[in-house]
């Protein structure tokens, strides 16, 4: 099995030198961040239990004091709460949590030292191509074409088109404990990355996750790890990546996604805020005061 698993990787290998995305190796793009992108956790009945659902009911109250609507959430016999980047349950079975986003980074440590098991740990690396060099949804997809059974055994590969321009690539079973994927991420949330910023990340789960919980509780989770993994598991398929230990790092703002509240203004100044000055100018202010119900927001 060795000497396959080594013919193996040394066809890929010499794939990525010739492959359309060959040339990442060397460009060394800027990084914008690097972390843990989601953590699925849980704790057995009990104090372990309780203690994590505490802890998230606290994380669920600061998202709704931050203007997020608290929702009920549920899976599979749990019941319990979301708000925002956190939702948590609990049943017969013990707690749930899960967390998205730069709090899922910020709340790592904690989460592992509270819960019993980590099912799910995703990393993710953000790289900037300011002069439109890389296209990794189409490279990619023309590589794991090309490269045929040497480079990627059984995984399984993806592309999916969206009509905003954005694509994204999978590579993996979803339901495997090594999942990658690949997408514009200045097209998917233009609002907080620029133009020319590619995600990639890998989801792991099993196995690998375990693993994971085991090093962050430890402390030994170096502030380049996230790249490390996110590397590692598309080398392992035959892709590489345009960023290594050499890249740059941009400082880039850490602000929470918009809350419910910021969505709910915006939408009353774009859409409600023109259509209250028509009616206003053509006399019909009482009525769209009355309609809005002003009246009962003033007392």
């Amino acid at each position: 099995m060795a000497s396959v698993a080594g013919w193996r990787q040394r066809k890929r290998d010499d794939f990525a030198e010739s492959s359309a995305s060959g040339h990442y190796r060397g460009l060394n793009l800027a990084i914008i961040d690097q972390r843990i992108d989601w953590i699925s956790a849980s704790a057995r009945p009990g104090g372990r239990a309780l203690g994590l659902e505490s802890f998230a009911r606290r994380l669920v109250a600061d998202e709704a004091a931050f203007g997020n609507r608290i929702e009920g959430w549920g899976t599979s016999g749990f019941v319990g709460e979301t708000a925002g980047a956190w939702r948590w349950a609990s049943g017969p079975q013990g707690t749930v949590v899960q967390v998205g986003g730069e709090q899922a980074q910020a709340w790592a440590l904690a989460l592992a030292d509270l819960a019993d098991h980590m099912s799910r740990i995703d990393y993710c690396v953000t790289a900037l191509d300011a002069g439109n060099r890389i296209h990794p949804d189409e490279e990619y997809w023309r590589d794991w074409i090309a490269g045929g059974r040497p480079m990627h055994g059984r995984t399984q590969a993806e592309r999916r088109q969206r009509d905003d321009g954005n694509s994204c690539c999978y590579f993996g079973r979803r339901a495997s404990a090594i999942y990658r994927r690949c997408y514009d991420k200045g097209k998917e949330d233009a609002s907080r990355f620029p133009a020319g910023a590619w995600r990639w990340e890998v989801e792991l789960k099993s196995y690998a996750s375990e693993r994971e919980h085991a090093r962050i509780t430890s402390g030994q989770m170096h502030k380049d790890h996230p790249r490390r993994m996110v590397t590692a598991a598309f080398a392992a398929v035959g892709l590489a990546v345009p960023f290594s230990a050499d890249s740059a790092e941009i400082p880039h703002s850490t602000l929470r996604q918009p809350s419910d509240a910021d969505r709910s203004l915006d939408w009353l100044t774009l859409s409600v805020g023109p259509t209250v000055a028509w009616l206003r100018s053509i006399g019909r202010l009482d009525a769209t005061l009355a309609a809005l119900r002003m009246a009962d927001l003033i007392l």
